[in-house]
């Protein structure tokens, strides 16, 4: 009856006449003209309910069931709706096609949104990356002798999702949007996929294996709270994580951070553009080995401020990241760090541990600097008349055989708590702090010359100070600091010179 030769209302859509199972009751009228009829003579209004509904035709590769649904026919098209379920996954809906659209019809239906019910279509996500229920708008289009193409919209209320990889998670309560446009077919094809959610936007593509897994996630953009903007990739059930570029914050980054807990994820790889570290310091055309299966940790290499070459791990600490950086030419790092432009060769060991939320304790442990023409240093050695450390600073550089530093990294201030360089012909303490935003620096120390032979007072005070030495302050800016040395210190013996040194300033000592 539906495919008689003066309607064809199957024929016209491409779809056989045995399209689907089940009882009908049809009612309605039907207006014609006697005789020869020509085309528009015919008109009709049919309504009907459909009981019992089963189809594997309509689309292919996948089984509806209905048991209730209503049916309106005119010579405009046809319309049915109801509640039904696709492989199990149920929608609520309306499907419509028109006679002029040549075959083509198009389904609008609420659906419920699940991992069960995704998992019914073919889309199988990781382990724990959805849970709860949600709902969503799904708009279908059929055209005869193409797979179905679909457009998916979600609030994601009642949904919640998590990515271990990089530490983002949204409550099922938390409202957002996600758009899905694709084809259906045994191998779903999700063309485009736009989710934006509290801490997260992402823009990309998603492919859907043979076996109904997650093959491939592309996303041209993914933006993670104000840490993470970059292109990603995530591979395969495992949810491996591939980087494409991008920038990242590691002040403030998520990444498999649990304390040593396990992560849960899989690895990642890839290289990103920047990786800031704090204020002034980022590093450059980074590499990474990385896995997060105990939380973030492996192996990078990078450039430091777009300069010279370091290499590092990564490892869980505190909830954060915590790194270990060294490099082939401290002197060079330091220049291009915008910590002190005389240094020069040396090799550098740079441990960093989170503190806070932001900042970092550092451990620095540098071994053969040169310094040559350093402003600040040269005002200390001018104060105190060493000429031929003077001349040499002014020349081949003065060689300290070992550097070592305790000091902690804000957002825009360094703190130095504890310092030293020694060298054959100078030994140096240090402590203070340096402001990153106005580059004005307050420090003090005490000031060893000829620390090979005065050096033995190291035995009795701290690191870089000799048995006579000069206390000293030096603030302002690197380049023309204010010099002040209490000439009087080098008659009191190192052993001496803890008791009488003031406590410094909290600042410098905090956690």
């Amino acid at each position: 009856m539906l495919d008689v030769p003066a309607w064809r209302f199957l024929s016209r859509a491409g779809l056989p006449v045995a399209l689907a199972e089940g009882q009908a009751r049809l009612a309605g009228t039907v207006d014609l003209r006697l005789g020869r009829m020509r085309p528009g003579d015919l008109r009709y209004d049919l309504q009907g309910l459909l009981t019992g509904v089963q189809s594997d035709r309509l689309v292919p590769g996948r089984r509806l069931e209905a048991e209730h649904l209503t049916l309106a026919a005119t010579e405009a098209g046809i319309e049915i709706a109801g509640t039904a379920r696709l492989d199990g996954a149920e929608a609520t809906g309306t499907w419509r096609m028109a006679h002029a659209d040549r075959g083509a019809s198009r389904l609008e239906a609420d659906v419920a949104v699940s991992p069960p019910t995704l998992a019914a279509l073919g889309i199988a996500l990781p382990e724990g990356m959805l849970r709860g229920a949600g709902s969503g708008r799904l708009l279908l289009d059929l055209r005869p002798g193409q797979p179905p193409a679909f457009s998916f919209r979600s609030t994601l209320e009642g949904l919640a999702l998590a990515v271990p990889q990089i530490g983002w998670s949204k409550a099922a309560a938390q409202r957002g949007t996600l758009v899905l446009e694709g084809r259906l077919g045994r191998s779903p094809v999700v063309e485009r996929l736009a989710l934006d959610a509290p801490g997260l936007s992402a823009q990309g593509s998603l492919r859907i294996g043979a076996t109904g897994g997650l093959e491939r996630l592309d996303l041209d953009r993914l933006q993670v709270g104000d840490w993470l903007d970059a292109p990603v990739s995530l591979l395969g059930p495992g949810m491996a994580v591939e980087l494409r570029g991008g920038t990242l914050d590691l002040a403030h980054a998520q990444l498999g951070s649990g304390g040593g807990g396990r992560g849960g994820g899989g690895p990642i790889t890839g290289r990103l553009d920047r990786v800031q570290v704090t204020g002034g310091l980022a590093l450059t055309d980074v590499t990474a080995v990385l896995n997060t299966a105990q939380g973030l940790e492996g192996r990078f290499a990078g450039q430091v401020n777009g300069g010279p070459a370091v290499t590092g791990r990564l490892a869980p600490q505190g909830g954060r990241v915590g790194a270990r950086v060294q490099g082939s030419d401290a002197g060079a790092v330091l220049r291009a760090a915008g910590f002190f432009a005389g240094a020069e060769g040396g090799t550098l060991d740079l441990l960093l541990l989170p503190a806070g939320s932001q900042a970092w304790k550092a451990e620095l442990f540098l071994r053969s600097l040169r310094v040559r023409e350093a402003p600040a240093l040269a005002h200390l050695l001018n104060a105190v008349s060493v000429v031929g450390l003077l001349q040499q600073l002014g020349g081949p550089g003065i060689l300290f055989d070992e550097v070592q530093g305790e000091f902690r990294i804000d957002p825009g201030r360094v703190t130095v708590q504890r310092s030293s360089a020694v060298g054959a012909g100078l030994g140096l303490s240090v402590e203070g702090s340096y402001d990153l935003t106005t580059g004005r620096m307050e420090l003090r120390g005490v000031l060893s010359p000829f620390y090979l032979v005065n050096g033995i007072g190291a035995l009795l005070t701290r690191r870089g100070e000799g048995l006579f030495g000069f206390d000293f302050t030096l603030e302002g800016p690197p380049e023309a600091p204010s010099v002040a040395i209490n000439p009087l210190s080098a008659l009191t013996p190192g052993f001496l010179r803890e008791i009488f040194r003031a406590p410094p300033p909290p600042e410098w000592t905090r956690a």
